[in-house]
């Protein structure tokens, strides 16, 4: 059992306000570059008007996969990815 843990809470909240950002509290570094560049360029391009729009759909969205990164981090102590990974590189070893 891994010994550090991190908090289901804090991960969704984080997700929660910051969007995509906030993975970098729990999930894989790789998704949150990808996910947080991505959400700070839309920030810039987009009028601040569509900008709520879209915020309101992205926050919930980005709440449960950080939820979902501190569950797999506490499951496996390590930043796991929510979709595809190393499933098999680790069947084939």
């Amino acid at each position: 059992m891994p010994s550090e843990k991190k908090s289901v809470l804090v991960s969704g909240l984080v997700s929660f306000f910051f969007g995509p950002l906030g993975w970098f509290y729990a999930g894989p570094m790789k998704s949150a570059l990808i996910g947080g560049g991505a959400w700070l360029l839309t920030a810039m391009v987009l009028p601040k008007f569509m900008l709520v729009y879209l915020a309101s759909v992205v926050g919930p969205v980005s709440a449960i996969a950080g939820i979902l990164y501190a569950f797999g981090f506490n499951r496996t102590g390590e930043r796991i990815p929510l979709f595809g990974g190393d499933d098999q590189k680790k069947l084939s070893a």
